[in-house]
């Protein structure tokens, strides 16, 4: 009894194993099955293209000669491109998808209406699509059905050369096994041509714009996280620790107050210097939020302020109108001070020269020093370069420079200027 009940698992497991093969089996049919009769809708697809080109050449001549509009005609050709964008966005990855413009209004008949509703590059992109589309899809089927119908011809030789069957039924397995894969290569490149043909012009465009404002995005919020966070830290070692100090010693103050003028009077002298470097720090700390001649008078004048504080001859020449928006112009603010602070510590420069311009909505920054260059092998992962440039890509901006070795290095800077 216990040996047949020990048994019992090892006998449901071998019934279950080839269940399940031939589950798997069952469901790569499914699928196969499924991937031919996606060749024969595409092929449905082109036969109703065909359709739509045969009543819009009737219908345009119906219009030339001044029977009828050709509005029911274009519409036919927008419906069946739109089944074929829905195909595509269903059975791909990215949707295909295209917007229409809505055509000036004209007298209905004649050429002029044709013009009009061709003036939509979508429409004009249907049209195209209707002549070309049925050629290239009955060719692209005729693969993969035509390696079903020779394997089942092949296959059908085996019942009149019985001397040859297993090599023909062989034959047919191998036609009838590449046809599902050839027929989703075939369906993969069809949809690559319904994007190229039948997708907004933009499309492409507006991915990449949506991928790289995700990622400037993340680089702002990162950026403003680490702000405060370097905000919190000088505030709690700097001017925090300072403000609790003085209110230690004016405690101590006063308890020596009665027994001990002289110390009293030493120690608020300490408070009043405490005071004093506390207020230092905090303006410090400000200046480096955002300064305020920034603040006040804008970028051309904070380069200025900050080229005369420079331990080397700066020279800034600007010939920017009106201001900027306070973002922009600290980020600018910012990454100049950056660049004049490698030219300093890092390029052994005896001048540098600044130049502020705008050139076609951009805002144009040029830095030049006559340093020993060599900065192109500093554009690393992390650096100073790679931490400017995030500084400026939440603003669409760029960094470029040309700094070969002893031959000082010229960064220029360029963001689009929004409006103030």
């Amino acid at each position: 009894m216990l040996r047949g009940m020990e048994a019992l698992p090892e006998r449901s497991r071998r019934r279950t194993g080839p269940r399940t093969r031939s589950g798997g089996l069952s469901r790569r049919l499914l699928k196969d099955t499924a991937t031919m009769g996606d060749s024969l809708r595409l092929v449905g697809f082109a036969a109703f293209e065909v359709l739509a080109m045969l009543r819009f050449a009737v219908t345009a001549l119906l219009s030339l000669l001044g029977f009828g509009g050709l509005d029911g005609a274009f519409d036919q050709v927008r419906w069946d491109a739109d089944n074929q964008r829905r195909w595509a966005s269903t059975t791909g990855t990215r949707e295909v998808s295209a917007s229409y413009e809505e055509p000036p209004a004209v007298a209905p008949g004649g050429l002029a209406q044709v013009r009009a509703q061709l003036c939509d590059p979508a429409r004009a992109r249907d049209l195209d699509w209707h002549l070309l589309n049925p050629v290239a899809t009955v060719l692209g089927a005729a693969v993969p059905w035509g390696l079903v119908l020779s394997g089942l011809y092949v296959g059908l030789q085996g019942f009149f050369f019985p001397g040859d069957t297993f090599f023909l039924l062989g034959s047919m397995a191998v036609m009838l096994v590449l046809a599902p894969p050839l027929a989703r290569l075939v369906q993969r490149l069809h949809r690559r041509w319904v994007r190229f043909m039948l997708a907004g012009e933009v499309s492409d465009n507006l991915e990449e714009r949506v991928r790289t404002l995700t990622a400037t995005r993340m680089t702002a919020l990162d950026m403003q996280e680490a702000e405060i966070q370097r905000i919190e830290r000088d505030l709690h070692d700097g001017a925090q620790a300072r403000l609790v100090t003085i209110g230690m010693t004016i405690t101590q103050a006063s308890r020596l107050m009665r027994h001990d003028p002289d110390a009293t009077l030493a120690l608020l002298d300490d408070v009043k210097n405490d005071s004093a470097t506390a207020l230092q720090e905090l303006r410090t700390l400000v200046r480096g939020i955002r300064p305020p001649v920034l603040a006040d008078r804008g970028l051309p004048d904070a380069l200025r302020a900050l080229a005369a504080s420079s331990p080397i001859d700066t020279d800034v020449t600007s010939s920017l109108e009106g201001r900027l928006v306070g973002s922009v112009e600290s980020a600018l603010f910012f990454a100049v001070s950056e660049l004049l602070t490698n030219a300093i510590k890092h390029s052994s420069a005896s001048r540098v020269t600044m130049t502020l311009s705008e050139s076609e909505g951009n805002v144009v920054v040029e830095v030049f020093d006559d340093g020993l260059g060599g900065a192109e092998g500093q554009d690393v992962a992390g650096g100073g370069i790679a931490g400017i440039r995030r500084r400026l890509a939440p603003f669409d901006g760029t960094l470029d420079f040309v700094s070969p070795v002893g031959g000082g290095t010229f960064a220029t800077i360029r963001v689009p200027r929004p409006i103030a």
